[in-house]
Parts: structure tokens; sequence; C-alpha cells
């Protein structure tokens, strides 16, 4: 291995994780709108800037790697793999996206993520040696923070020498930056669905197709059940690749042996990740100890998706139950107990996630308010980012009986660099505005009378707010800050609170009264649940929301 690799901790010793931002947001940030016309050019790019790291393919081979691709829980999987292998004793690497608070929660070495100091040492070390590659990227209008980023995961774990390397997938997986990675241990594809469909295309076939990129000839290849017309292009890819393909059981099938298994992640959907992990730990244990036999079926002798080989169900060690249990993935089915306040955190970005979203806050809100004497508040906040569906996201959460409905802007969503500071403002007040009627105009899916009854549809016009009907806090200018890199920040946030006071948020009366706007608005009297379109991110403190200036 190059000696360079093998040094210490390189890097701008005196740069700050500031010094960092302003790197991203001046050179490398809006650069994913060109993706598939560039897009085979990405794995040429990660090589050619790997090298420039002193990191060749034949160092990458020798990573013991868990490649995770998939439309739905890799970030999950991916976790559930780290801890129950950390737990097993082995130094370990995860690599995730998109970040949740910090650009450092994507580089996580023993399942926490690098510190300031060895996170900015890493950065300015791999962008100083790649900036050319990165401004002739930027020249031709390519794709670079996927790059940036893979490549400084390698260069981390690398230098780190860690015993095992989870790599999630960042996009599809035929042309996704990680995809350099030839000689896998184990591969696996989580729940398929559809997302990202500018990018994949759309259909549940093409996607499938993309996520089977990563298979690699003679690697094992771990699949959960998919749709049918899924399964049968991961089943054709696998024979193309020459991967055994193989479907693995749910963690309800454990269960069902008698084995009594908790998970740190909530959620029934996690029973489905962790099963998944389980299988794709066992076939790593078993492939690095020279044990792979029982993964050498013959791929062409499986004639349809119904002969997919099942993975069988086995007595989880000590070890593997712990690793479960003690997992930990802010931000995903999360709650947060605070005095006479619950947070119900989740990253939910699709149809299905958003269901699967609902159903958990439903139930273990509905447990928590039976306890609780008083009345109980149910408070929505929601931000979106990409280009999603925003009507079918919001018809799922519809049916539940929000008193108070808050939209957030996700400022990722627009290019704000070359506007001035009212044009930056109005540019948000429109696309909240936009996701409140949204919301509001689907009480045409509801009969009249329900709407009114039960609250499934506010009844009034637009409001735009500079106070937050949660918090009662108005934007001024000192709460203006850099932000991208600290709101509680996925794809789609969606935070649900239960207050549990009889004192409640404002209604239209008292907001009326106390809540200054940048747009009149016609309060009707009979209004249920109002929404808000509130023109300014919000950071979440645990205890209290702070809000922020978006420019």
């Amino acid at each position: 291995m190059d000696s360079e690799v093998e040094a210490g901790k390189p890097g701008r010793g005196s740069s700050s994780y500031q010094d960092v931002i302003s790197v991203v947001k001046n050179v490398m940030s809006g650069d994913m709108a060109d993706y598939v016309a560039y897009r085979e050019h990405n794995i040429p790019s990660t090589i050619k800037a790997l090298k420039c790291c002193g990191i060749t393919l034949e160092d990458i081979d020798k990573l013991p790697v868990i490649h995770i691709t998939g439309t739905k829980g890799k970030g999950s999987t991916s976790a559930f793999c780290e801890s129950i292998l950390r737990h097993s004793g082995y130094k370990t690497g995860f690599f995730s996206s998109p970040h949740l608070v910090k650009r450092n929660d994507r580089f996580r070495i023993n399942g926490q993520p690098l510190s300031d100091d060895d996170f900015c040492s890493y950065f300015f070390d791999v962008y100083d040696k790649i900036e050319p590659i990165l401004k002739d990227l930027h020249d031709k209008k390519f794709p670079r923070m996927f790059l940036f980023h893979t490549t400084m995961a390698f260069t981390v774990f690398i230098k780190e020498k860690v015993d095992v390397a989870v790599m999630e997938v960042g996009i599809g997986g035929q042309f996704d930056w990680t995809n350099v990675i030839r000689s896998p241990v184990v591969c696996g594809v989580t729940s398929l669905g559809l997302d990202h469909l500018d990018m994949l295309g759309d259909t549940i076939e093409k996607i499938a197709w993309h996520k089977a990129g990563i298979f690699k000839k003679g690697v094992p290849a771990l699949t959960v059940s998919q749709p049918p017309e899924a399964d049968a292009v991961l089943l054709e890819r696998s024979q193309e690749i020459g991967a055994p393909l193989y479907h693995v059981p749910t963690l309800h099938e454990f269960c069902a042996a008698g084995q009594q298994i908790h998970l740190g992640i909530e959620g029934n959907i996690q029973f489905v990740n962790a099963g998944l992990a389980l299988q794709l730990c066992r076939v790593f244990l078993n492939r690095t100890s020279n044990l792979e036999q029982q993964y050498l079926c013959e791929v062409l002798s499986v004639p349809s998706v119904k002969d997919i080989p099942m993975l069988r169900v086995y007595q989880l060690s000590p070890v593997e139950t712990e690793g479960l249990a003690r997992c930990s993935w802010p931000g995903r089915s999360q709650t947060i107990y605070r005095p006479r306040l619950t947070y119900y955190l989740d990253g939910a970005h699709t149809k299905e996630s958003m269901q699967q979203c609902v159903e958990w806050f439903s139930e273990k809100s509905e447990k928590e308010a039976a306890t609780i004497k008083g009345r109980v508040s149910k408070i929505l906040l929601f931000t979106l980012g990409g280009h999603r569906n925003i009507a079918g996201m919001l018809s799922i959460l519809k049916p539940i009986d929000f008193d108070e409905v808050v939209f957030f802007p996700s400022l990722e969503c627009y290019d704000l660099r070359v506007k001035s500071p009212i044009q930056s403002t109005e540019t948000i007040v429109k696309a909240c505005e936009e996701i409140k009627m949204t919301w509001d105009s689907q009480c045409g899916d509801s009969p009249k009378d329900d709407c009114v009854i039960n609250g499934h549809c506010p009844s009034v016009p637009t409001i735009v707010l500079q106070t937050c009907p949660v918090t009662g806090r108005t934007m001024t200018s000192e709460d203006t800050m850099e932000t991208s890199e600290h709101t509680m920040k996925t794809s789609e946030h969606t935070m649900m609170t239960s207050e549990h006071t009889m004192k409640t948020p404002s209604r239209h009366g008292d907001a009326n009264k106390s809540s200054p706007r940048t747009s009149t608005e016609n309060v009707a009297s009979n209004g249920i649940c109002p929404s808000y379109a509130f023109p300014c991110p919000c950071k979440l403190y645990i205890g209290r929301l702070k809000v922020v200036s978006p420019n």
C-alpha cells in the first residue's frame, strides 16, 4: 500500500469546521442537476481522485467491505451491520448519506462520527489533493460532492485500518461512486421502491437494474423480499454478473422460532432491515473465516424468482443480540422525551416509508397519550427536499388528527447564492405557500362533513408566518446563521410532537393577535386544524425549537 496512505492523519491542523462549510458552499454545492447526463463518468472520476490521494483499486480490494444498496432501509441496515460487527470485536468503518446534523455523521469509526479535528484534517487532506479534479468537474458541470465524500471515506477507512467497512450506496448502484469496489465480501439490497425517479427511472424494474449494479462475480448478494417484478430483475442481473442471489428471512421468523430479540431502532420495518443485517454479517464472518462454500450456489440453476434460495433462520449469538439491541440510528423512528413534550423524529421520504412512519407514530403516541392526564396536542413540523411527490407524502399524513401543521423550507432545494436577501425570502415564502396549499387542497379527498368534524382539513387560506405557532419565536437578525449544516437534516424530515399540557399552542383567534405575517389572511371561524407556512428553517435544540433566517 502506498506510503502516503499509511501515514498519520494529515491536513490543515488549524482549519475549522466553518472552513469546511465555506468550501462546500462555494466550490461543491448545487452539482446534482446533470447526474443522468454525466453518471457514466462517476466511477472513472472517483478512480482518478483516489489515485491523487495515493489509493489504488488494489488497495480497496484489500479492504473488507459490506456493500449495501436499496431504496429504503439502507441506513438502518448498515447501522445494524456496524453494531453487530463492532460488538463482535471488529474495528468498524461506516460510510452513509445524507448526514443528519453535521457532515461528520457520514464517516464513523467504531460507531462514532469523526471528531471535528479529525474530520477537518481528513477533509482538507483530500480536498488539497483533488482540488484540480473538482475544478475540472465543476467547469464541465459534473457532479462532485458524492465523489468527494466517497474518496474521503476510503481515505479514512484505509488510514484508520478498519477491520470492516460498511459502505452505503449514495444513489442507485451501477453508476454510484462507491461502485469502485470490485471485491466486496458480501452485497445487500434493502427494500426497493420508487425514489430518485429523475435519476434512476420511473419503474421498479429500472430502479432494480441500477441497484443490482453493485453485484460482483462470485460475491453473495442478499436481498429482502421484493415486488415480483423487482425480484425478476435482480435475478436476471445476478445471473448476468455471476453473483449468487439469496433471499433472507425477516426477524419475525427468528422470533417465531422462540428467540427473544430487541431492536435499538423502533418500527416494524426494522424487523426486515435487521433480518438482512444479520445475514450480511453472518456471510461476512463466514467468508472472512474461509467458510464460504455454503454461499456458492450455481447461479444459472435458479430458473425463476420463486426458486431463489432462502438463507435459514439460526440461533443468534449473544453478541448478535447485543448488537441489535444497542444499535442507534438518530432520525429514524426516534423518540426524544422532554418535560411535557415528546419529539417523534423520522426521515421518511417515500410513500412506503411515510406509511411506516405514520403507523409507528400513531401506535406509539396513542400509547403515550393514554398515560397522560389532560389534553395532548399533536403538532406536525414538515420539510421536503428533492423532486418528490409532495401531495402523495402529505396525503398519508392527512388522516392523523393534528392540532397544528407547520411547514419549513429545505434550503438545499433552492439556489439562493445568486439571489438578493429579498429575492431569497420571496423564494422560500413561495415554496412554503405551495406546500401549505397542497395540504389544504386535500380537503377535497374527504367528505365535507368529515373535514369539519374530524379536522381532516384546515379551513384557512395560505398563512405565512414570521412567528412560529409552535414556539412563539419571531425571526430576528440575531437568529441569522449558517443553517444547512446544523439543522436536523435529511432529504425529508418529519417531526411530530405531542405536547403534554392543558395550555396548547395558539388557535386562530390568538394567532391573529400575536403573530406578524408577511401576507394577510382571512381566518374562518370554523377552522379545525390550522396549517402554517413558516419561511425559515428550524434548528432543533432538544427541548425547544430555534428559528433561523433563510439568509
